[in-house]
């Protein structure tokens, strides 16, 4: 095992893939050195990474790295250029040949050049690495590691709260995340059941909100969004919800998922290939539901509100507990040492 590493955080705080680094850092007793953006980089930065002497890690989504794909990964791949090695990094969100055609392909360019960059690449599940393998080939030795789950989320009964009247989508708030699908299925469901959208609107999305109050009305529904929530305030409202659901049928992996998991709620989830690989790895921590399904499954849950709580744990090996001492191993199957 070589020393924890120094965790090169880039990114505004209330980034889900922030928050991971964060913990990330703590959790290994690696040092934290945190960067708004790459642009951010200078002599300082990295004389401190000099005198610490360990590898460097890093998170990469392109929302943190620039405003395009083609920037973010140039950002990326000159911060690197700059760094002595080694250097990790572990790739989110990665493109899915289901997109666009023109953006799938501009995307995998961008993460290409950011996978051969690195030392050492990690991906979050078997499904990444399936996508990673399509658009990098030549990288061979990424590494898969689970995101991390709560060794024993479960909520007594006696613990549970009244449930609100409400269906609920956690996360950023942008196209794609599912809250439009989700309110079209909701028109089989009782009027007085709103949609709320835990979480604040993504940045350049501002019109989103007002796009999904309009359409709700429509439907003769009520729809809310709470904002960005601390970590105090958000495992309390998370338990409040009657319906969980993660509505995105292209996830790659999925920290809103798991921090459902972790508030004790067992969500519903629409089926993918990484929500299929995650119910096979964890029977009992989510319900899968097809695309025109949601109603009837949000049904069920409304009938019998057990039905969205966990009744078990997550598996030893997805603990973050697991997850901390396979980063901390992260760079010596490689070879590679600090």
């Amino acid at each position: 095992m070589t020393k924890p590493a120094v965790h090169l955080v880039v990114g505004p705080p209330d980034h889900g893939v922030v928050i991971f680094a964060d913990w990330l850092a703590r959790q290994t007793g690696g040092h934290r050195i945190h960067l708004p953006g790459p642009e951010a980089f200078d002599a300082s930065v990295l004389a401190r990474i000099r005198e610490l002497g360990a590898p460097v890690h890093l998170q990469y989504t392109e929302a943190l790295f620039g405003p395009h794909t083609t920037t973010a990964a140039a950002g990326f791949v000159r911060l690197r250029s700059a760094l002595p090695g080694p250097v990790g990094v572990t790739l989110h969100d990665l493109p899915d040949p289901a997109d666009e055609p023109g953006r799938y392909q501009r995307r995998s360019a961008g993460y290409r050049e950011v996978a051969r960059a690195a030392d050492v690449v990690c991906v979050s599940s078997r499904h990444e690495l399936r996508l990673l393998n399509q658009l990098a080939p030549e990288v061979t030795s990424a590494q898969v590691i689970p995101l991390p789950m709560a060794a024993d989320p479960v909520v007594e009964p006696a613990d549970r709260p009244r449930p609100r009247p409400e269906v609920a989508v956690f996360g950023f708030i942008y196209p794609g995340k599912g809250h439009a699908a989700v309110l079209g299925e909701m028109r089989d469901l009782p009027e007085g059941i709103a949609l709320t959208a835990i979480g604040r609107l993504a940045d350049n999305h501002a019109d989103l909100g007002s796009e999904l109050t309009d359409a709700a009305a429509r439907s003769g529904r009520s729809f809310a969004v709470t904002g960005f929530l601390p970590e105090a305030e958000l495992q309390t409202r998370l338990r409040l919800s009657a319906v969980p659901v993660v509505p995105a049928t292209n996830i790659s992996a999925s920290g809103s998922l798991n921090t459902w998991i972790a508030a004790g709620r067992r969500p519903l989830v629409a089926e993918g290939p990484y929500t299929r690989e995650l119910a096979e790895d964890c029977p009992g921590l989510l319900t899968l539901y097809r695309p025109g399904e949601f109603a009837e499954a949000a049904r069920e849950v409304l009938a019998d509100a057990s039905k969205s709580w966990l009744l078990q744990t997550p598996p030893p090996e997805r603990h973050e507990s697991a997850v901390a001492e396979a980063y901390l191993n992260v760079f010596a199957p490689a070879g590679v040492s600090s």
